[in-house]
């Protein structure tokens, strides 16, 4: 008897480690691609996050012509970035001269373009323009950061921000709103001019009010760190007030993107409000602070100033909460928006076998975490250029593959196998114990 019920167990383990298939999942798309490549790339896309249960997308997979599982991995949320920063040389150019008024700006360079010094004719002269020396910089310029002393109270200026290489030829960068405003207990501080990795030998910051003559004392540029800002996806939603609880709103992603930027949208002009925002997986969680910070939009004859996004650890948390500080009105009776972003995953397989390919997603019963081939994977030389190509896929709509019924979490057969053998364990120590009672009772 026992020697069955070992036979049993050694015949029945291999099944458990058995392959999904196509109807463990809701749904699938179809992955078209151009032909001749080895290993193909997927950006992960909306529907998938709208529809998977996993915030880890641990129930998707991918699948040949024959309903095989194909070799794939999912690469995890990018970490954030972290910037270098370098103190550039500035040196303040004076305004238009009065008329009849002679003007020199002299320029001292040394041989590398380094600038020495600027020296102009005028004394006591308020600068309305900054020179930047970037000669040192080898890297793409991403920001300036401006520090500034004397601010007038309500400080609100528009730069213009222009490039050159040889202090002749100009070209415009781009241009910017810079403020210092007070409201209450809330301080809005807008010092960062975006430059979106430009390069240039020399920077000049222009201000459009001279009246206002605000000196600057530092100007520190963030520096590329050697890749490109990835391309992130963006949803506006909107959120609903949390009846009882003034000030408290909820929203809902409608799905697990992994979010790492978050911005309030204020509708009401001159708005300005401190809020806090929470999120958690499932509706019965407890609440978990991601972010808090100061949002507003402010215009004035200077352009629109609003706040820049706030960044967060990435999160596949679904649902969310807002709440608002009364302090001030809050924002008022219009309603708000939210605007979150992320960096979609992607996706690395091997087309093994024949067309269709389909990428399949949301699921109760499957879990292809430790089955996906995400080791071999990582054994290839996709260093190697000239070796392994990546080519680019794309997914076509969403198709139902075993429906609503997949996200059910019923017995998979991996699931009914395993509850058989311990079924056969439990008749097998059954079995054993009557034997024993039998025997001790004939003894």
């Amino acid at each position: 008897m026992i020697r069955a019920i070992c036979l049993f167990l050694l015949l029945a383990t291999p099944a458990m480690a058995a392959a999904p298939v196509p109807r463990d999942f809701a749904w699938g798309s179809s992955l078209t691609f151009p032909p001749g490549g080895a290993l193909f790339e997927l950006t992960v896309p909306l529907a998938v996050y709208r529809q998977t249960n996993s915030p880890e997308l641990a129930d998707i997979c991918i699948f040949n012509g024959r309903g095989e599982m194909v070799p794939f991995s999912v690469t995890p949320p990018p970490q954030p970035v972290v910037k270098k920063r370098v103190l550039l040389p500035h040196f303040p150019l004076p305004g238009k001269p009065t008329p009849g008024e002679n003007l020199s700006v002299i320029v001292e360079r040394r041989s590398t373009g380094e600038i020495i010094t600027v020296s102009q004719g005028r004394a006591n002269v308020k600068p309305v323009a900054y020179l930047l020396d970037a000669t040192a910089v080898t890297e793409p310029l991403e920001s300036l950061e401006l520090e500034w002393r004397d601010i007038p109270e309500g400080f609100v200026e528009r730069l213009t921000v222009e490039g050159s290489d040889d202090l002749e030829r100009w070209w415009p960068l781009t241009a910017a709103t810079i403020a210092t405003l007070k409201h209450g207990s809330n301080t809005v501080e807008q010092r960062q001019i975006p430059l979106a990795g430009i390069r240039a030998r020399y920077l000049r910051i222009i201000q459009q009010e001279s009246r206002s003559g605000v000196e600057f004392t530092k100007m520190v540029a963030a520096l590329s760190a050697g890749t490109a800002e990835p391309r992130r996806e963006r949803l506006v939603i909107d959120v609903k007030p949390l009846p009882g609880k003034p000030g408290e709103y909820l929203f809902d992603l409608a799905g697990r993107m992994p979010v790492d930027r978050i911005r309030l949208q204020l509708p009401e002009k001159n708005s300005l409000v401190r809020g806090v925002f929470f999120s958690r997986s499932k509706e019965s969680d407890p609440w978990v602070q991601r972010q808090e910070g100061v949002s507003y939009r402010l215009d004035s004859s200077a352009g629109v100033l609003s706040s820049p996004e706030l960044s967060l650890p990435a999160s596949g948390d679904r649902y969310w909460k807002l709440q608002i500080s009364e302090a001030g009105g809050g924002v008022g009776a219009a309603a708000v928006k939210v605007e979150v972003a992320w960096t979609p995953q992607r996706i690395l397989f091997i087309p093994r076998g024949n067309a269709p390919f389909t990428l399949a997603f949301g699921s109760g019963r499957a879990d292809t975490r430790t089955v996906r081939g995400t080791d071999l994977l990582a054994s290839l030389p996709v260093a190697e250029p000239a070796k392994v190509i990546i080519v680019q896929a794309e997914a076509g709509e969403a198709v139902t593959l075993g429906g609503e019924a997949a996200l059910k979490k019923e017995f998979s057969a991996i699931t009914r196998k395993k509850l058989l053998l311990w079924g056969v364990l439990l008749v097998g120590v059954g079995v054993l114990a009557w034997m024993v009672l039998r025997l001790g009772r004939q003894m």
